[in-house]
């Protein structure tokens, strides 16, 4: 493998003679690992290239990390975290959406059942610009779509591990437990894990874990069964409409 260090240093000297004063970004970007995968090793990659003089972005799903790249006490972390309600409605993107949503009296039932991720209503909205059917009768089948994946991957966390059952009822009444739950337990989360994630909440120094959205509180709520969170939400849907 060749060294490509000059060919960088030529680079960079271009670089900083036509943008003084600035230094540049790369973007390393890290994908979700899969279950039983190493993440990649950037801690070496991001040392050589800061030593450059580039500012080194690292946009990385929770689980994609070396731990110890995250302990150098060199770094920035940003978490991003999900929008509010009026951020998502400000979103030009969906102002059609919500246009429609709100002429059916459904936009409330969609920002309680979908949070605050944006992909998820413009995957909503293709969907509504591609139906033969009615606006409700769509957007009651993307939500139903989504309790079923979140039924999916509680059924799936809870066939590999039936402790986590216990966890699921707990998160029943209350949104949250901390995570000496699951260690009194012999339990930690798997990684990835799409219906829980651990946090901190920043006022406590103790971290908790949450559902990762509020489909799976919904799904939590109604004693972890498909049957009974469905009817909760067909019935979200009726009493939004009237």
């Amino acid at each position: 493998i060749m060294d490509q260090a000059a060919n960088v240093n030529r680079v960079l000297f271009w670089y900083h003679l036509f943008f003084r004063g600035q230094f540049p970004i790369m973007v390393m970007t890290t994908s979700e690992l899969a279950r039983g995968r190493q993440p990649a090793e950037l801690t070496g990659a991001v040392r050589r290239l800061s030593r450059l003089g580039i500012n080194v972005v690292v946009d990385a799903s929770p689980n994609s990390l070396q731990p110890d790249l995250l302990t150098t006490t060199r770094e920035n972390v940003i978490y991003v975290e999900e929008l509010s309600r009026d951020d998502i409605r400000s979103l030009p993107q969906l102002h059609q959406l919500f246009a429609v949503l709100d002429e059916e009296r459904l936009s409330d039932v969609v920002l309680d059942l979908l949070g605050g991720i944006p992909s998820l209503y413009l995957k909503l909205d293709t969907e509504l610009k591609r139906r033969d059917e009615t606006v409700n009768d769509a957007v009651t089948k993307f939500l139903l779509r989504r309790l079923n994946s979140v039924a999916k991957d509680a059924i799936s966390l809870c066939t590999v591990t039936p402790k986590f059952k216990e966890v699921l009822t707990l998160l029943k009444d209350s949104n949250q437990i901390y995570v000496t739950e699951l260690m009194n337990r012999g339990l930690e989360l798997p990684s990835p894990c799409k219906i829980l994630r651990q946090t901190d909440l920043g006022r406590t120094t103790e971290l908790v874990v949450q559902p990762t959205n509020p489909m799976v509180v919904l799904y939590c709520k109604h004693d972890s069964s498909y049957k009974k969170a469905h009817e909760a939400v067909l019935q979200l849907i009726k009493t939004a409409r009237g």
